[in-house]
């Protein structure tokens, strides 16, 4: 277990070196609202090293081996792993390869678990008996140090042969797309975490515009509140009572108080705080009001539209040996199809750039409704 800041720089150097590393982390994320990282793993062709977030106070080192374009940085379901490493070290990462990802782009499925990928493309089973375990207790036991350091070891096989089969596929170039992907900063950036949530909750049709707006604030209110207490958001406040919050639009304390919905500790702590949010989205400028859902097709009509662009994309991708859900989802063919019907042009998307344009080539034979 590498503790120290020397032994840490040596290790980095050694990795740097490589010309390929594996890269996992283990973390503990079940009361915060940030990741709380226990273990750090690195593997080399030669060597495996377990790094000590706890012990150490710089994890500065790691953010030029991340951001090296040189080395090939191999772990699997790579974005939460790199998001956590991003805030740890400040770095944009380069160069990643995601063996789950790879998987899809070559006859497997683009879901599998570590475990399960191992297994299939190099043969090794993993036992998984400290998946659920505290990584931030020390010290860490053999079976917690084994298993962390199976993660890695078997990762430079997995990605030659990972590497072998899209070759033989014909998908490395839409692979290598996708991977670029991971490098855009956005991926790393806390401003996102408000919008992200916010969007989740306004394809709602339940909402006025004002309603809207106010439901907004309470969602950046809440997310910053819970990143200053390093809380889940639902410890701050449950989303389903946001939502009541936001269609009921209580004009003062006394109301907000008397809804049954709020928790008691809401109405004790927190009253005026609400209120004060609350009174922000009222007075809010219309011009700024998020634009209202309005489903431009009955749920059936929208339902047949898009399992006709599915089940072509199904049957391309096995055409093809591909994996269809690397491609794209039910969700975000319904959002293409309502904005295509809303605008009477194709709107700007995942499916109509890069590698999916040519998958699909063009969808607007799909999305007629005659």
């Amino acid at each position: 277990m590498i503790c120290t800041e020397k032994d840490f720089k040596i290790c980095i150097e050694k990795c740097l070196q490589a010309q390929l590393v594996a890269v996992d982390t283990e973390f503990v994320w079940e009361k915060t609202y940030y990741p709380i990282l226990g273990l750090i793993q690195l593997a080399t062709p030669d060597e495996s090293f377990l790094i000590d977030p706890i012990a150490l106070e710089d994890l500065s080192p790691l953010k030029e081996l991340m951001e090296n374009e040189s080395v090939t940085k191999i772990l699997h379901d790579a974005l939460q792993d790199l998001q956590i490493i991003s805030r740890a070290t400040d770095s944009l990462p380069k160069n990643i390869f995601d063996t789950k990802t790879a998987a899809g782009f070559c006859g497997l499925s683009s879901t599998l678990s570590l475990g399960s990928l191992l297994e299939k493309t190099v043969g090794v089973v993993l036992p998984k008996t400290e998946s659920r375990t505290d990584w931030t207790q020390r010290p860490l036991t053999e079976k917690q140090i084994e298993y962390a350091i199976d993660d890695v070891v078997y990762m430079e096989k997995a990605f030659e042969k990972l590497n072998q089969l899209m070759k033989e596929n014909n998908a490395l170039d839409w692979f290598d797309e996708e991977m670029k992907a991971l490098e855009n900063p956005n991926h790393y950036s806390d401003a996102r975490s408000a919008n992200k949530q916010f969007k989740r909750i306004s394809g709602s049709s339940k909402f006025k515009a004002k309603q809207l707006a106010v439901m907004e604030e309470l969602i950046t209110w809440r997310e910053n509140r819970a990143k200053k207490r390093n809380r889940p958001r639902n410890f701050i406040v449950d989303t389903n009572v946001l939502i009541d919050i936001a269609l009921k639009s209580p004009k003062s304390a006394d109301e907000l108080k008397a809804m049954p919905s709020v928790p008691r500790f809401i109405k004790e702590r927190y009253a005026n705080d609400v209120m004060d949010v609350l009174y922000k989205g009222y007075k809010r400028d219309p011009k700024t009001y998020p634009k209202v859902f309005k489903p431009q097709l009955d749920r059936r009509t929208l339902k047949n539209v898009s399992n006709r662009i599915l089940t072509f994309c199904r049957e391309k991708a096995e055409a093809i040996n591909i994996d269809s859900q690397l491609v794209t989802s039910r969700k975000e063919v319904e959002s293409f199809i309502n904005k295509f019907v809303e605008t009477k042009k194709e709107p700007t998307s995942r499916l109509n750039q890069g590698w999916r344009k040519e998958f699909f080539a063009d969808l607007t034979p799909f999305v007629k409704l005659d």
